[in-house]
Formats: structure tokens, C-alpha cells, sequence
């Protein structure tokens, strides 16, 4: 086995569920391994034609445990199912064994597993493919359309392509051809590229093939430009490992950190020195993220989304932020942002080659902000089953001595040395007032 190959596991409940099936089980196929590399909740799986109908007839009218629907489209079935995985169902993909021989794009897609031994089964050179870690397209075709979806594979499982195939895919691209492939296509295969084990094995195919200065042409021209003494890449190869460092299947915080720095080709300006400066880089690259997301066809609330996090990921704290100002923070950004922002943060300095840990100040503001909501969190005087009323009630007069004592019982209830409860304090209250309406 290479020492290249990192086996692809599939999901544990997927295999409990198929294995519960017993020998009317589907077979899963070697396009599940690009899923299951990139941690989406999908399958593809087939049967014999003469056994599929007749099993989804029984399913359907006797479903097995974790079954949702299923519907048809084309040839392929998709069934939900409730397999307890992150995501809210779990798609599984049926076809006939007849038509997705057919249809079978690589060399791994032709393999199909093993439920019993727990394998991979298939000829002798589709398995070498695997485990060399090589996506071995089957068809001579390397046009834009071929070339776009092995590539956006090849990232999503973290495999190599054949160097022959690049190389025709480099000769036979036509910009005038690649404009006819529809928007929807295109998002599609933008979306596989970031959320699969390694982005940036495909975005330096798509550079390599000279495809990705149509496809992303602001991404391209950040290569070769340096950054300064805190990056060991320029701002190409930076932006790709920032990608690679935020987290798999998160299609959203992998496009903000793919776009992060893009503003930083504008906006790069060399000191004497060679150190390079990118001030308010952050608003031009919000800028390319919406004209990106735009042109791809990105839905609006989660363009607005990455563009809100590609403007404030530079967001600094000092020892000089008072309370009120973490505070007036934390109301702009809530807890969810502020999670992605963080994360967000982390990938960008791993995308740099050199440091790896969030900056001291971000720890500090986490702190900062915990302290905060332990405090906010804990009893406060309000809170108490006894006020200030009540106490004028009891007949104590208005002033200091009753802050005293209501900061006397919250003190005695935190320790656990009172219950709060109305009965329980107004009694101790009774016990302390003076008939006179003062503390004895």
C-alpha cells in the first residue's frame, strides 16, 4: 500500500444500517468514496435492475428502521435517511448495477465494498488506483466541463490526476468554451473543490491547467506576489493553505478563507525594505467575495455570511477594551459569528507557514468574553425572592442599610448557606428589623 494513501472510511451508522439489511443490502460504489473523503452525508449505492424495483416496492411499504421517503429522478433514486449523522438525513444515492457501470467516470468508481470483510472489491488495477491515491479518469474526454469536475474530485478526496490527462486538459481549454457551462454547474464544482480533504491539491491543478485564471482570476493574481516576514507564502499559495486549515464540509468558512486576503493584490504596497503592507485589505477582499459569490450564483443570505466574515476577520482587541466595549462587540457579532470568526482566524494563521496557534490577543478577548457571561450569568440582587418593597413593607425605612441587607442574603444564598425563597427571607428579614424599622 502507499505510503500516499489515507484510507477513506465510511460512516459507521451507514454501514450498521446497510449490514442490518442482510443480503438485500445495495452495494455501495466507488463514488461514495468522494463523499465519504469529505465528510457529506451521501452514498451512492446499486442493485441489479431486476432486484431494485421490487426492493423499493417492499421498502416502501415495510421501511426499514432509520427510513424517511425516497423519490426518483432520471434513473437514480434518493433515498433519506435518519442515520443519526450531523447533518439533519443522510442521502443515499440507488442505482441499477447496469446503468452505473455505464456511467462510471474514474477508475475507483468501478470498486464496490465489501459489507462482510469490510473491503473494497473490484479489478486488480482500479484497486492499485486506490490505494496509490490516484483518480484515474476512464474517458479521453478533458474539456472544461471533464476537466472542472476531475479536478473538484481530485480535491475532495485528496487524490493525484495522472499528469498526462492535465496536460490535455491544459491543451484543450477554450475560454470560449468554458463561458457556455451554466452557473449552476460551476457553483457545484466550486463547492466540491472547497469541502473536500484538500483544496488546494485542486486549486493548484486549476492553475497548472491555466483554467483558474477564468475560473478565479482574482485568486490567480495573487501568485508570485510576497507578503511580509509574518507569511512564508505569497498571497496565492496562502489563501489555498487557509482553506485547507478551516474546517472539511464547512463550505462556508472554506470560501471566507479561500477569499480572506484576495483584496491584498489591490491594496499591496513595498516598504523599502521588502516588507509588504495590505492596509484595509479586509474591505476590498469582502468586495471580490461578493462580485465572486454573485457571479456564481451563491445564495444571498450565505454570501452575506462569507462577505461579513471576510470584512471583520482582521478584528483586533486590546488590553484597553472596558467591559462595555466587549460588550457593544458581542451585540454586533453573535455567538455563532464570533465562533466562525475565530475559526476563521485560526486557518488564516496556519495558512501562513508559521504560526499555527490564535494570536494571544484573540485568547485574551475568549477570556474576556467568558468572564462576562459567567458574571452575567450568576445571581444578582434582582434576582432574589425578596426586594426592596417588600422590605419597606416590613416596616424598614428607605436607604443604605437595606442595599446592605439585601447584599447580606445575596452573599448567604450564593454560598448555599440560605434558599431563595420568598418565606425563607422574609422570615430572616423579620428576625433582623427592629421595631422601629431599623437593622438590629
Amino acid at each position: 500500500m502507499s505510503a500516499n494513501y489515507e484510507p477513506i472510511e465510511a460512516p459507521a451508522a451507514l454501514l450498521q444500517w446497510l449490514k442490518a439489511l442482510g443480503p438485500a443490502a445495495p452495494h455501495l460504489t466507488g463514488e461514495s468514496l468522494k463523499f465519504f473523503a469529505a465528510g457529506a452525508p451521501v452514498a451512492r449505492a446499486v442493485l441489479p435492475a431486476d432486484q431494485l424495483q421490487r426492493r423499493l416496492e417492499h421498502w416502501q411499504q415495510d421501511p426499514p428502521p432509520g427510513w424517511i421517503r425516497q423519490a426518483r429522478s432520471g434513473e437514480q433514486w434518493r433515498i433519506w435517511l435518519d442515520l443519526e449523522t450531523p447533518d439533519d438525513d443522510f442521502h443515499l444515492l440507488l442505482h441499477s448495477e447496469e446503468a452505473a457501470r455505464q456511467e462510471c467516470r474514474y477508475s475507483i468508481d468501478r470498486l464496490r465494498f465489501d459489507l462482510q470483510a469490510g473491503l473494497w472489491h473490484g479489478d486488480a488495477s482500479d484497486l492499485a488506483d486506490l490505494e496509490a491515491a490516484r483518480l484515474r479518469p476512464l474517458q479521453d474526454e478533458a474539456g472544461p466541463a471533464a476537466a472542472l469536475q476531475a479536478i473538484g474530485a481530485a480535491a475532495m478526496l485528496d487524490f493525484e490526476l495522472p499528469e498526462d490527462y492535465l496536460q490535455r486538459a491544459r491543451i484543450s481549454f477554450r475560454p470560449e468554451a468554458a463561458t457556455q457551462l451554466s452557473r449552476k454547474f460551476l457553483n457545484r464544482q466550486l463547492r466540491r473543490l472547497v469541502s473536500g480533504r484538500k483544496p488546494s491539491r485542486g486549486f493548484l491543478y486549476l492553475l497548472q491547467t491555466d483554467i483558474l485564471k477564468w475560473f478565479l482570476p482574482e485568486l490567480a493574481h495573487g501568485v508570485g506576489l510576497n507578503q511580509n516576514r509574518y507569511h512564508s507564502h505569497d498571497i496565492f499559495y496562502h489563501s489555498i493553505y487557509s482553506c485547507d486549515a478551516a474546517p472539511r464540509n464547512d463550505v462556508t468558512l472554506r470560501l471566507a478563507a479561500l477569499f480572506h486576503d484576495l483584496g491584498k493584490v489591490d491594496t499591496r504596497r513595498e516598504g523599502p525594505d521588502g516588507e509588504a503592507s495590505f492596509h484595509n485589505h479586509e474591505v476590498v477582499s469582502a468586495r471580490h467575495s461578493e462580485r465572486i459569490l454573485r457571479r456564481f450564483g451563491f445564495d444571498p443570505q450565505q454570501a452575506r455570511r462569507i462577505r461579513f466574515l471576510v470584512r471583520n476577520h482582521m478584528f483586533h482587541y486590546t488590553d484597553e477594551w472596558t467591559d462595555r466595549a466587549v460588550r457593544r462587540f458581542t451585540r454586533r457579532v453573535s455567538p455563532d459569528v464570533l465562533e466562525d470568526l475565530i475559526r476563521l482566524r485560526l486557518a488564516d494563521r496556519k495558512g501562513s507557514g508559521k504560526r499555527h496557534a490564535l494570536p494571544r490577543a484573540i485568547k485574551e478577548l475568549i477570556r474576556h468574553i467568558d468572564r462576562l457571561r459567567r458574571e452575567e450569568a450568576e445571581l444578582k440582587i434582582r434576582d432574589l425572592q425578596i426586594d426592596g418593597n417588600d422590605l419597606i413593607a416590613m416596616g424598614m425605612a428607605p436607604g443604605p442599610a437595606m442595599g446592605v441587607l439585601l447584599a447580606e442574603f445575596l452573599q448567604r444564598v450564593k454560598e448555599g448557606e440560605l434558599e431563595n425563597d420568598a418565606a425563607t427571607l422574609r422570615a430572616i428579614a423579620s428576625e433582623r428589623l427592629a421595631p422601629a424599622g431599623a437593622l438590629r
